[in-house]
């Protein structure tokens, strides 16, 4: 398992859009990528549990259970997300990620 201790420095000192880079920068380091690619997310099925809830873990706590990806598949699930891809879903819970997200990240403290 990776050290995530910037991440949690990050997250503990409130740096929400620095820590979601430092994630960004971790997981692509962790599944051996360079960047996101289409053809890679099938990789996300090995990333390795431990890993993602470590991660998970250190946003729910230091966002006061605002952000997390657990929240986000809670959200996902809700609007009838499933493994297959589907583009009205996913279009829906990106709208309703950048919006929850923008009033979030202003009301943590």
């Amino acid at each position: 398992m990776k050290n995530y201790e910037k991440l949690h420095d990050l997250l503990a000192s409130g740096k929400w859009r620095e820590a979601d880079e430092e994630t960004r920068r971790c997981m692509l380091k962790v599944a051996k990528l360079e960047d996101w690619d289409a053809g890679e997310y099938e990789r996300m099925d090995r990333f390795p549990c431990e890993d993602l809830h470590t991660i998970d873990r250190l946003w729910v706590k230091y966002s006061r259970g605002k952000f997390g990806y657990s929240l986000q598949k809670q959200i996902y699930l809700s609007l009838g997300g499933t493994r297959k891809c589907d583009e009205k879903i996913w279009a829906a819970f990106g709208d309703y990620s950048r919006m929850a997200s923008r009033r979030k990240m202003v009301e943590i403290p």
